[in-house]
């Protein structure tokens, strides 16, 4: 067992140790928990975090070193958004309750200890904890702890009011850094810059494109908490949505509005210049025959999306469809029905995908679907979808008689391979083992081995 090992077993057995009417070390235990829990909110508060990061790490700090059983921390300062976090179940007691005890010095509500946060003399929040041990309730163990949480928050407002003040101009400074290379890291830091204008609670941004991966979300603070919220649907362009949230502490007045309206209106521009020029270089990726993507695409949509399953901790799903006896179409019809049928097809499975799937012709009459986010029963749900619709999709290019129908193979990240090219050979194997079984199937994997064909 490591030195680390028997440090977290003696911190159990001392925690354990304080709920132990018996236990004859209740002296120095208390001693020893409160010292600590005090030293490190102090480490805390002297990084000078914005509010809601002092918030949710004090709230760590004190479920970490004191053996309590929930906890929930408010902050809320005149001119500055509210922040409140907790731990553990905390349904049971009523805010307004918590508020109302904090304000009055009551100091219990229910099995709460409710200490109120004061700065300069004025209410600025409290913080209320159950499951207190009885030797650190008669030390005053949360009164101390809510006295040295108000002297940072004393501290932390002027620097939080200044930053807020600033953050318009640091959210369209990274708008103004949006190039081709944007993802994730400068969307973060765009919604950060959001949370924090004057009055904000919090901010979220989803954006589907296909280059990412797939969806994306990226949230900063919490936009349920306060009096309104504001949401924008924004259209970068016509291959990619953005969806912006806010919380507002108060009733949104007109000038915060048009300030995120200001900003937003920036962000659309860079990013829809961007995209513009990304589609631009993007026309060397498309099919000429088909209009959908070239391998080329399919290649660089595996990558993206492998590596964005591989962050989440995600599933990946990839289709592979084959025209069943397609052959016999260009050697009876000419070819040029052929390509007619491939169109078809291609503009048909195009409409029935996402916006961030990926659909592009692999090769031959062979296409290739790749599916962000996307498990196994989703993905075989997905195939025999477009397995159904296929002769429908291609019958109006068709003589009277002729029926087209495709095969699907399919795999899935990570139990089928953890590479693109391990993806594709599986998803590959399955294809053909559907077509010598039967055509106009699906076949995907299953645990332990192949799966049989699924037929209908």
């Amino acid at each position: 067992m490591s030195t680390l090992d028997n440090l977290d077993g003696d911190n159990a057995r001392a925690l354990a140790d304080l709920r132990d009417p018996s236990s004859e070390s209740h002296a120095i235990l208390v001693e020893l928990v409160t010292a600590s829990c005090l030293l490190e909110l102090s480490k805390l508060a002297g990084r000078r975090p914005d509010l809601a990061s002092f918030t949710s790490g004090a709230l760590e700090i004190i479920s970490q070193f004191t053996p309590i059983d929930r906890a929930t921390l408010h902050i809320e300062v005149a001119d500055l958004p509210p922040t409140r976090q907790s731990v553990g179940a905390t349904d049971d007691v009523d805010h307004a309750d918590l508020v109302a005890a904090a304000v009055d010095g009551r100091g219990q509500v229910g099995d709460y200890v409710c200490s109120p946060l004061r700065v300069d003399r004025e209410p600025a929040g409290y913080l209320a904890v159950a499951g207190v041990p009885g030797p650190l309730q008669q030390t005053g163990l949360v009164g101390h702890i809510a006295e040295l949480l108000a002297d940072a928050v004393g501290h932390m407002v002027e620097a939080e009011r200044v930053r807020r003040l600033l953050a318009q101009g640091r959210a369209l400074e990274i708008v103004s850094g949006i190039d081709d290379t944007y993802g994730e890291p400068l969307l973060t830091s765009f919604v950060e810059a959001l949370a924090s204008l004057p009055n904000a609670t919090g901010a979220r941004l989803e954006m589907a494109n296909a280059r990412f991966g797939g969806p994306l979300r990226v949230e900063w603070g919490d936009v349920t908490l306060g009096e309104e919220r504001t949401r924008r649907e924004l259209a970068v362009d016509r291959h990619a949505r953005v969806t912006v949230e806010l919380g507002w502490s108060v009733a949104t007045p007109d000038p915060e509005e048009r300030r995120l309206d200001e900003i937003l209106s920036a962000f659309c521009a860079a990013t829809g210049r961007v995209e513009q020029n990304l589609r631009l270089l993007e026309e060397v990726e498309l099919d000429e025959l088909t209009g959908v993507g070239n391998r080329r695409r399919g290649l660089r949509a595996l990558s993206a999306t492998r590596s964005w399953a591989e962050r989440r901790g995600s599933h990946l799903s990839v289709l592979l469809m084959d025209l069943d006896h397609f052959k016999q179409v260009n050697d009876s019809l000419g070819h040029g029905e052929g390509d007619e049928v491939m169109t078809a097809f291609a503009r048909a499975m195009a409409a029935s995908l996402r916006e961030y799937d990926t659909l592009v012709r692999w090769g031959g009459d062979e296409f290739l679907v790749v599916c962000p986010d996307t498990d196994l029963a989703g993905a075989t749900a997905l195939a025999e979808r477009l397995r159904a619709e296929t002769p429908t999709a291609c019958a109006p290019v068709l003589p009277t008689g002729w029926e087209q129908t495709v095969s699907v193979g399919l795999a899935v990240y990570p139990f089928d391979g953890v590479t693109p090219t391990a993806l594709v050979k599986a998803a590959d194997d399955r294809l053909y083992a559907a077509k010598r079984a039967r055509t106009d199937q699906a076949a995907p994997r299953r645990s332990g081995a192949d799966a049989p064909a699924l037929t209908t």
